[in-house]
């Protein structure tokens, strides 16, 4: 039997069509910007709400958006202290914190304090000081009575604390302001928180005290 004849042209393969390649999608223009991580790490420490940090000096702008940083304010006292606060006339710092007793008749009880038990101690055997060796020997009161965010600074650069005079004082009842932890000098009792010599300075108008109202 024989086969039908068949040309060559029926065994040749033929190459497959070659598939068109898919269009390149393009690529996005780079975004340029003038901000850096570093910068942006400053912008994000700057919104933190912390009492003892600085706001910071740079203030980026990406993409229309401005971060703000906060106002600036006075550094705010951590209560009670880490630290024990010197003494501003012998320097010895106390090893104890002392309450005030049950039986105060000023509406102090129970408040922590510090005293320097050896200027206290100097005072109660002069004679010359024995009428003031109640006030002798005060360092600070260790809590947040009478300090608030919108008090004055004073030397420390630090809202003082508003207090009130005891009745064995100079000025029993009278307000004043005072150094909240104790580190400075600072007192006066003017409402403005004028020092004496500031208002001799200043030539600041008379004022005849205030009445504490954060007491």
């Amino acid at each position: 039997m024989r086969f039908p004849f068949r040309s060559k042209k029926a065994y040749k393969t033929s190459t497959p069509a070659e598939t068109p390649k898919p269009a390149e999608t393009p690529k996005p223009a780079a975004i340029e910007s003038n901000v850096e991580p570093d910068d942006l790490a400053d912008a994000f420490c700057s919104l933190s709400f912390s009492i003892n940090s600085k706001p910071s000096a740079k203030s980026p702008v990406s993409s229309g958006v401005q971060i703000l940083e906060p106002a600036p304010q006075n550094r705010f006292p951590i209560f009670p202290m880490a630290e024990h606060p010197q003494c501003r006339v012998c320097r010895w710092r106390p090893r104890y914190k002392n309450f005030v007793k049950a039986d105060n008749k000023k509406g102090n009880v129970g408040r922590p304090f510090f005293i320097c038990v050896k200027c206290k101690k100097n005072a109660s055997e002069d004679p010359n000081h024995s009428k003031a060796s109640r006030e002798v020997g005060w360092i600070s009161w260790d809590d947040y009575i009478g300090v608030h965010e919108r008090n004055p600074p004073c030397a420390c650069g630090v809202v003082c604390r508003q207090d009130r005079a005891g009745p064995d004082s100079s000025c029993p009842g009278a307000g004043f302001w005072t150094c909240a932890t104790g580190s400075c000098g600072f007192v006066s009792f003017r409402k403005d928180a004028l020092t004496t010599d500031e208002a001799y300075r200043q030539r600041a108008p008379y004022d005849d005290g205030f009445e504490p109202w954060l007491l």
